[in-house]
């Protein structure tokens, strides 16, 4: 495993099929070893039922929009992502994406990436071709 560990943000509108192309990523064998933190904002969350992740592969962060939130639940989130990969509790990791709600904006999360030093270290921004 090496780090710094790419992260594709994956944002839409409500519907926009953001869950739906996920899945279909996820199902594909050069996806092995990607972790998905889906964030969700209601109180009851459908996105991982619909994406149907393993496991160990998928983070949940249903306190809300993720960019409201960064500087609480995704970052712990990801520094303990970090922790238990380098510790060997989880299995390689080659990319996270964080599917984000409907409602998100995504600069907050690009902005936590480069200024939190120790998730600078970890994580680089993946922009996808």
């Amino acid at each position: 495993m090496s780090f710094p560990l790419p992260v594709t943000v994956l944002t839409g509108f409500p519907g926009s099929g953001k869950t739906t192309r996920l899945k279909s990523l996820l199902q594909s064998p050069a996806m092995t070893g990607t972790v998905v933190i889906v964030n969700e904002c209601g109180e009851v969350g459908l996105d991982d039922a619909l994406v149907e992740a393993r496991g160990e592969d998928m983070i949940m962060l249903p306190s809300g929009c993720v960019c409201c939130a960064v500087g609480g639940d995704l970052v712990t989130a990801l520094k303990s992502l970090a922790d238990r990969a380098m510790g060997g509790e989880i299995g390689e990791l080659k990319r996270l994406v964080v599917e984000t709600s409907g409602l998100a904006d995504p600069a907050p999360i690009a902005l936590t990436l480069m200024t939190e030093d120790d998730l600078f270290r970890l994580y680089r921004h993946h922009t996808a071709d």
